[in-house]
Order: structure tokens, then sequence, then C-alpha cells
């Protein structure tokens, strides 16, 4: 049984897979393609600014490393700058809001 925390994120993740077009397998899989990276940092970023996760946690929920993550979080200031990822950023944080 998942808890609503569980489903809270699997929620944002097919949100994001939504706007990106991309598929969960592709999100969570080893792709660097452009748009499967930026929309995977974002939702790094969501989760650890939105949820309080841990870089760990989050990690897990992305199938990543913690270092991954840290990385994600130091490049998070310069990738906003795209409008892109900005939009979808504000769009994800304001679902967690709601």
């Amino acid at each position: 049984m998942k808890t609503k925390e569980t489903q809270f994120i699997d929620n944002i993740i097919k949100m994001a897979c939504t706007i990106s077009s991309i598929k969960k397998a592709e999100l969570l899989s080893s792709s660097r393609k452009r748009a499967v990276a930026d929309t995977r940092m974002c939702l790094a970023n969501v989760l650890r600014k939105g949820l309080n996760l841990t870089q760990h946690k989050t990690g897990e929920v992305l199938g990543r490393d913690h270092a991954s993550i840290h990385h994600y979080e130091t490049e998070h200031h310069n990738m906003m700058s795209f409008n892109f990822y900005s939009a979808m950023f504000k769009e994800l944080m304001l679902e967690m809001q709601t």
C-alpha cells in the first residue's frame, strides 16, 4: 500500500513527464537526452525544495545517487535562466502547494 507521500511523489513525476512529453521509464532511465536530463534535474529540485526530501531519498526516487542530486542542486540556479526549465519548475512547485 502506498503512503500519501509516495502517491504525491508519483503524481508529481507524472506531471513532470506530461509537461516534458517523456515517459516515466525514460525519466528513471540512464538517458542523457536533454529533455530527459533537464526534467530529471528539475524534478529533483522540486522534491528537495517542495517536500524537503534528503538527497539520498530523492536519489532513490529518481534512481540516482546523492552526488547526482547534489550536482542538480548546484546547477539549479543556472538552469532557471532557461524558459522551459523555469516554467516547469514553477508549475511543479505550484502543484506542491495545492
